[in-house]
C-alpha cells in the first residue's frame, strides 16, 4: 500500500463520496500540491481498493436519468487505514508524501490513536536522525547535518502542533 491509498481511505474516513468529490476535499486539503492525482488516478485506485474489500460502491439516484457512484469505508477499510496510518509514522527510512499522508489524516484518527501514531513518528524521527549520523561518520555524508536539522525540526512542529 502507498500514500495514495492512505489518501483516499482518509477522504472516505468520515462520510461517503463520490471520486469528484474525493479530488475536491484532495485539492482543498492542499494535497495536490505534493501528490498528482487525477480524477482517473482515484478512479483507479477506488476500483483496486474495492477489489481488496477496503470500499464499498453505492449506486445513488442523482436525478431522474443519472446515477452516481459513492463510495465509503467497510469495516476491513477502517482497520485499514488505521494500520496504513502506523505503518507509514513507523517507518524511519520513509520518504515525505508518506509522512504528509500520515500528518494530513490525523484529525481522521480517534485522540488515542492520533497519540499514539504522533509518538510513533516522534521513534521513527529518532530513529531517522541516528541512522543519518551513522551514515555521515561511516561515509562522510555532507548532507547529513541538513537531514537531521530537517528531522529535528519536523518533530519540533509535530509536537507544537495541534490536532
Amino acid at each position: 500500500m502507498n500514500a495514495t491509498d492512505l489518501i483516499i481511505l482518509g477522504a472516505l474516513v468520515q462520510q461517503p463520496l463520490s471520486a469528484y468529490e474525493i479530488q475536491k476535499k484532495i485539492k482543498s486539503r492542499e494535497i495536490s500540491d505534493w501528490v498528482k492525482l487525477s480524477l482517473q488516478d482515484i478512479y483507479k485506485q477506488l476500483v483496486e481498493l474495492q477489489k481488496k474489500g477496503f470500499i464499498i460502491r453505492k449506486l445513488v439516484k442523482e436525478s431522474l436519468f443519472s446515477r452516481q457512484a459513492l463510495y465509503s469505508l467497510s469495516s476491513s477499510g477502517i482497520a485499514e487505514f488505521k494500520n496504513l496510518m502506523m505503518a507509514n509514522a513507523s517507518d524511519p527510512n520513509n520518504n515525505l508524501t508518506n509522512y504528509n499522508a500520515v500528518i494530513v489524516n490525523l484529525p481522521n484518527l480517534s485522540e488515542q490513536d492520533r497519540n499514539t501514531c504522533l509518538s510513533i513518528i516522534d521513534k521513527s524521527l529518532q530513529t531517522y536522525e541516528q541512522n543519518v549520523r551513522k551514515a555521515q561518520t561511516a561515509q562522510r555524508l555532507f548532507s547529513a547535518s541538513q537531514q537531521c536539522f530537517m528531522a529535528s525540526e519536523f518533530k519540533r512542529w509535530l509536537k507544537s502542533s495541534c490536532f
